[in-house]
């Protein structure tokens, strides 16, 4: 078998995609970088929150 190497023009290609990316830079307000920040805690803890009651139940039967 033979590897395919890529031609000059995919490389050109690959390379003009990297120089070109779009950059974006916002400027928060405090009030909103704590406000998603918070948000975010908030969503990992509801993602959490079933595991800890599966957790607690088990500790009752077990300690009952």
């Amino acid at each position: 078998t033979q590897h395919i190497t890529p031609s000059e023009t995919e490389a050109d290609q690959t390379a003009w995609e990297e120089e070109a990316a779009i950059r974006v830079e916002v400027d928060y307000t405090r009030e909103e970088l704590v406000k998603m920040a918070s948000d975010t805690a908030l969503r990992s803890y509801m993602k959490i929150l079933p595991y800890y009651s599966i957790m607690s139940m088990i500790a009752a039967l077990m300690f009952g």
